[in-house]
């Protein structure tokens, strides 16, 4: 992510309007005192507490010696820098609705109850959402799309659904912080005025240990989980599927051009969208029964 404005940094401002710490903290604890009061207390949509929040902080920049001009650039600056994110947060729900719509999540689930068993499920579950999501640079996505399809895999074999839930959020947080395409690390990198691959090396050693530890719980709890596989369940979920959606080679290709985009260097909207139109074309290309609407 680039910018035609250099983020402001500590360094920037002036000694005599340059806050504090405990000054600095000000605006955070207002934010978390209107939040709480708006929302807990007088059971308010958050969007009115958020109110009071800028109108707070624009206020506080006001007591700080900023006049409203500077303040006006920090916040058109502020939206640049979090745009995106957004889009690539809209376009994830057309991703997730078009590989379902293809079969492209059904067909993982179909073939993925047949290939894993209880004992090893959750840290492979893990592994895998950690390569995707380093892939695509998205958790989101990934959670959206490979979750779905592993909560329902490990429903097929008996392993508990919050398990399998903590797997894959674990190793698509994981890979999505070591993705160069991740619009978080983008951005937390842009807003920092930090390199983004020196951003990225410094949360390597953390993120390995904590990732490499929750393999491990999770080969653990894997062990403790396991049991007989469920034949009846699995074979009833892959009818379920089969009569539902085309699971030939086809239905893949919006994995495969998502994946290689990425893979190739591509950013991660463009990539993103690439997938969403894979997927309608291989959802209007495939013949796919409509029973599942």
């Amino acid at each position: 992510m680039t910018f035609d404005f250099t983020p402001t940094t500590i360094d920037d401002i002036a000694p005599e309007r340059r806050p504090s710490f405990a000054l600095a903290l000000v605006p955070v604890f207002a934010v978390v005192a209107f939040l709480g009061v708006g929302s807990a207390v007088l059971g308010l949509d958050p969007h009115v507490p958020l109110l009071w929040s800028i109108v707070f902080v624009g206020a506080f920049g006001i007591y700080l010696g900023y006049d409203w001009p500077e303040l006006s650039d920090g916040v058109a600056n502020g939206l640049l820098m979090g745009i995106q994110a957004l889009l690539i947060i809209f376009t994830i729900y057309a991703l997730i609705a078009t590989w379902v719509e293809a079969g492209t999540i059904p067909a993982m689930m179909y073939y993925g109850l047949e290939l894993l068993t209880p004992s090893v499920f959750l840290p492979v579950a893990a592994i895998l959402a950690a390569v995707v999501a380093f892939s695509i640079g998205s958790s989101w996505t990934t959670v959206g799309t490979l979750g779905v399809a592993f909560v329902g895999i490990g429903a097929g074999l008996g392993v508990p659904a919050p398990m399998t839930v903590g797997a894959v959020i674990s190793g698509a947080y994981a890979g999505d912080k070591q993705s160069p395409l991740s619009d978080t690390t983008n951005l937390a990198a842009g807003v920092t005025n930090t390199p983004l691959y020196d951003h990225i090396r410094r949360m390597r050693t953390g993120t390995a240990v904590a990732f490499g530890l929750s393999v491990a719980g999770f080969a653990v709890l894997g062990l403790q989980a396991a049991g007989e596989i469920p034949t009846d369940r699995v074979v009833e979920i892959q009818t379920a599927i089969a009569g539902a959606y085309d699971l030939s080679v086809l239905v893949f290709l919006p994995l495969v051009v998502t994946f290689g985009l990425a893979l190739y260097g591509f950013p991660a909207l463009p990539t993103l969208v690439a997938g969403v139109f894979a997927g309608v074309i291989t959802s209007i290309a495939v013949p796919v029964s409509y029973t599942h609407l």
